[in-house]
């Protein structure tokens, strides 16, 4: 499944303070997350209005990011 390759050790905290309630901090991810295992994974469960994964200029993953679930 894809939280046992890729999202292995990960944290989410859930943001109440921005978008009422709709967005989703993560942090700790596994280096081989990526934005299309996150979008299958969260999409289950609403329709995604955006979806970050920080990277470095090398575009290798700094394991954190955030997505905002639409209305």
């Amino acid at each position: 499944s894809i939280l046992d390759n890729s999202f292995s050790y990960f944290t989410i905290v859930i943001s109440m303070l921005s978008s009422f309630g709709r967005k989703l901090v993560f942090s700790n991810l596994s280096y081989q997350t990526t934005e299309g295992n996150l979008m299958e994974y969260f999409s289950n469960y609403g329709s995604i209005e955006d979806l970050r994964l920080f990277k470095d200029d090398q575009n290798q993953s700094l394991r954190q990011g955030f997505l905002v679930y639409s209305d």
